[in-house]
Order: structure tokens, then C-alpha cells, then sequence
């Protein structure tokens, strides 16, 4: 439980910082009006089958200061690599009206201030692993999805694995 706060902590921290970073810009499709949730791009069921854990109802969170809403699925597993998932989602359409900020110049903002990162080639249009997870920038849309040390081979597998079906549900949805 102290992992999941410090975890939803960090993240909207992070964000909650580079709220007045950045210009404005974004591309095709963030600008629709339609809010998506975050458990439509990785459901219970999804995560269940990329930890390979049985996975307790998601806590749901928002920001919408920022445009963010997060799902967190947690475990009662404590000594594996893989013990939640946390799917964060900022997109315009939560943001407020007339937000200077877009879900693409938090991401370059954070992508940019970030020490150090480590590029994710074929997830959405642009990738990286950082604190606290896989950081995604798709379609306009900027998905965050944690799960564990990220440090970890076995755990980046499992957060590419979750950011290609993230993405793919993603596209579902917007067309």
C-alpha cells in the first residue's frame, strides 16, 4: 500500500510541476472531446494476464488540473518484480478550457527534465523508461503505466508488453 502512494505521489508530482511548462501544440486526435478512462486501455482482466497475478478492483485517481486520470491495480503479491500496474492517462479532453498545457508538452517537459532515460522503440510515437515506469506519447495522448522497479528487465518487459496493448486500445477508441 505505502509503494502505491509513493508511486500516484511521484507521478502527480511530476506533473503537477510541469503544469505551467511548456507551449501549447498537440496532435491529430487530442483534441477530441471525449474522456477516456484509463481501464479502457488496460482493463483488470488485460492486467491480470500481463503480471501473471491476481489483481485486486482498480483504484481509480484523477487530476484534472493536468487532464490526468490513473488506474492503479493492486496485488497482494510483495515479493515478486511485478506486484501492481498503474495506468496514468492526461489527455486534453480532461484538461481545463483554455489550459495553455497539452498532454505532448507535459510529456517533452518531463522527457526533458528527466535524469536519465532510457529510449522504448515501437510503443506509440515516442517511448521512454523513467521514474516511474513507461512514459508514452500517442496520438496526442501521454500514458504512463508502472508497475514495479523499472530498473528491471523483467519488469520492462512486462511495461513494454502493457504499453503495446495500451496503445492499441488507444487506437481502438479514437477512431
Amino acid at each position: 500500500m505505502k509503494k502505491r502512494y509513493i508511486i500516484i505521489s511521484a507521478l502527480l508530482i511530476l506533473t503537477l510541476i510541469f503544469t505551467g511548462c511548456g507551449s501549447s501544440g498537440g496532435s491529430a486526435n487530442s483534441g477530441s472531446k471525449t474522456i477516456i478512462e484509463p481501464e479502457q486501455l488496460i482493463s483488470k482482466t488485460e492486467a491480470q494476464t500481463l503480471t501473471k497475478l491476481t489483481l485486486k478492483d482498480g483504484a481509480k485517481t484523477e487530476q484534472a488540473v493536468v487532464g490526468q486520470k490513473i488506474i492503479f491495480y493492486d496485488s497482494e503479491a510483495t515479493n515478486t518484480g511485478v506486484s501492481f500496474l498503474q495506468v496514468s492517462l492526461t489527455q486534453q479532453a480532461f484538461m481545463p478550457s483554455g489550459s495553455s498545457n497539452t498532454p505532448q508538452s507535459i510529456y517533452n517537459t518531463i522527457k526533458g527534465t528527466v535524469y536519465s532515460t532510457a529510449r522504448v522503440e515501437g510503443v506509440g510515437d515516442d517511448a521512454f523508461f523513467a521514474t516511474p515506469g513507461l512514459h508514452i506519447l500517442s496520438h496526442g495522448y501521454y500514458i504512463v503505466i508502472a508497475a514495479g522497479n523499472s530498473d528491471k528487465a523483467s519488469v520492462q518487459t512486462v511495461l513494454k508488453e502493457a504499453g503495446l496493448l495500451a496503445v492499441q486500445n488507444l487506437e481502438k477508441l479514437i477512431k
